[in-house]
């Protein structure tokens, strides 16, 4: 996400998508370390050859406390940023919600979601996880939660893991749903881990 972020906002096109104009891209990160993504920005950002200056690119203070969706303080950040794509990780911490319970999660995610979107005409990136112990599952299937969540996305991408020796560095990116093209296949995709990037093929 960190590379696909940054190449969307420098106006490049990453892992065959195309990315027609600097689009101002805003992070909101509820887990982890926040030096840690530091360190991993300025490390992506260098091997992709981007520079910060003036680059629509922005993370949420350190000492954020509302970001819940519906919040006045994450709608503070969408304004004040001018984000048109706003990634929420993970979407556990943004709602008080069952995710498996599809009242709510229309309720808790997607209406005040969608009054977001009216209001700023931004696109939003949700994150999940994958169901631990989910072999049996297949597909978007594998994602945690209520089934609502993949009907009401206009998009769905699934990042695994390649099976087997030798393909520890490799990935497939799934398009699972894409209401406005192609869905149904995989990208490979090999992680570069000094250079904190992915590159395409496998």
């Amino acid at each position: 996400l960190v590379q696909a972020c940054l190449s969307m906002a420098a106006g490049h096109h990453v892992f065959g998508y195309r990315v027609e104009k600097p689009t101002p891209v805003l992070m909101v990160l509820a887990e982890g370390s926040r030096a840690a993504f530091q360190a991993r920005f300025r490390t992506t950002l260098g091997n992709l050859g981007f520079t910060v200056d003036r680059l629509p690119w922005f993370i949420q203070p350190a000492d954020l406390i509302e970001y819940q969706i519906g919040s006045s303080g994450l709608d503070r950040m969408i304004e004040k940023s001018g984000a048109r794509f706003v990634v929420l990780d993970t979407i556990g911490y943004f709602h008080s919600g069952d995710e498996n319970d599809a009242n709510d999660w229309k309720q808790h995610v997607m209406k005040p979601l969608r009054k977001s979107i009216a209001k700023h005409g931004c696109s939003f990136c949700l994150v999940h996880h994958h169901v631990k112990g989910g072999a049996d599952r297949q597909g978007w299937r594998k994602g945690r939660g209520s089934s609502a969540m993949f009907d009401d996305a206009d998009f769905w991408l699934r990042l695994e893991p390649v099976e087997g020796p030798g393909n520890e560095a490799k990935r497939d990116l799934h398009v699972d749903k894409n209401k406005y093209g192609l869905m149904n296949y995989s990208t490979p995709l090999t992680f570069n881990a000094a250079g904190a990037i992915f590159e395409q093929g496998a």
